[in-house]
């Protein structure tokens, strides 16, 4: 049976996507489902690595920017600060100030 889906992901996307959920659970493991797909709805990859996105500046910042691009490194220990995703709505950035808290 085909599933139908309102958003279409290339088969990269879908990695990065699967990699994404993977490592959110790794870093927050007591992190129920629900939550976990509204952080990644939240910091959605096509959005989030957008130019000028936290995750792109972080990148071009730490000088990692091409390493990535070019898939020569696939990961780096840098941290983002997704927060800059959602500073915009004040209700968004307390849900998002209340889970940097709680963990």
């Amino acid at each position: 049976m085909k599933s139908n889906s309102y958003i279409k992901f290339t088969d990269e996307q879908l990695s990065k996507l699967g990699n994404s959920i993977i490592y959110l659970y790794k870093k927050t493991p007591n992190l129920s489902k629900t939550k976990g797909l509204k952080l990644l709805y939240i910091s959605d990859l096509l959005y989030s690595h957008r130019v000028n996105s936290p995750w792109y500046n972080t990148a071009k910042e730490n000088l990692v920017l091409d390493l990535i691009e070019s898939e020569k490194v696939n990961t780096t220990e840098f941290v983002i600060d997704l927060g800059k995703l959602v500073e915009h709505n004040p209700r968004k950035m307390d849900i998002y100030n209340q889970f940097q808290e709680a963990n």
